[in-house]
């Protein structure tokens, strides 16, 4: 039977998840980071090896299984090296505190992403070749990122985000929407469709000019064509005339 992928990101998500067993690929790290799940860790190829030690030596926010092999016994003895000291507590208090301690790697690492991204959006700016769809869709890509490390991101630093890195072309559209809207209470949906509907008209407007140059070049060689035409006709037409009176005086 075949069946989907597991949806990871729900999974880590859920309050009963306390280990994420992963191949340490670089975006299972990072989402169990932003969840603040740590990781036994089957590394397999490529950047597996650098990532699992990473998570292992550096932020120390999880381990490698036994001998880098999935069994039973390797897998308990993971989870007993990544929460002994929880298990072994003998009050709630205790308990907690060493989670605490755990999960401290993942925040100090969550943190340094947020100063990353932070710079990331900031240094977002709309290509010439990109739609606004396109743009928008990048831009909330990064503010998905900050939610998922514990940032949450209102909608009016989005909006004013997207109207001061737009393309030099819609400088016009950006006077007309502050000066006729609140961007601090307008939402990225709405601001999305006002630019949306500006851009098909920039489109439009765009469009004509090529469609009114191919109309003129088609009706200049059709002229062509008709005087070309008219030219050879006549041109027959004399060359038969010539011809027949030679004829007849011959005769005569």
């Amino acid at each position: 039977m075949v069946v989907s992928l597991a949806p990871q990101l729900q999974v880590l998500a859920h309050t009963s998840v306390g280990i994420h067993i992963t191949h340490s690929g670089w975006n299972s790290v990072l989402e169990s980071i932003s969840y603040a799940v740590p990781m036994i860790c089957r590394p397999f190829l490529a950047d597996n090896m650098l990532n699992y030690h990473i998570v292992e030596d550096v932020w120390e926010i999880g381990v490698r299984v036994e001998d880098g092999i999935l069994t039973k016994s390797g897998t308990m003895k993971s989870i007993q090296l990544l929460l002994s000291d929880v298990l072994e507590a003998t009050t709630a208090k205790r308990a907690w505190d060493t989670l605490e301690n755990v999960f401290k790697g993942i925040d100090k690492v969550k943190k340094v992403r947020l100063q990353s991204l932070r710079g990331e959006f900031e240094s977002l700016q709309m290509k010439d070749s990109e739609t606004i769809f396109e743009y928008i869709s990048r831009v909330l890509s990064v503010v998905n990122q900050f939610e998922r490390n514990g940032e949450e991101m209102v909608d009016s630093r989005v909006v004013e985000k997207i109207l001061r890195s737009l393309d030099p072309k819609f400088d016009h559209v950006v006077v007309a929407i502050e000066e006729s809207n609140d961007t601090e209470t307008m939402t990225v949906d709405e601001l999305s469709g006002k630019l949306q509907v500006h851009e098909d008209k920039i489109k439009r407007r765009n469009k004509e000019p090529i469609e009114q140059a191919l109309q003129a070049k088609m009706n200049i060689n059709e002229r062509k064509y008709d005087t070309n035409k008219n030219q050879g006709g006549r041109g027959r037409g004399h060359g038969r005339g010539r011809e027949r009176g030679r004829g007849r005086g011959r005769g005569v």
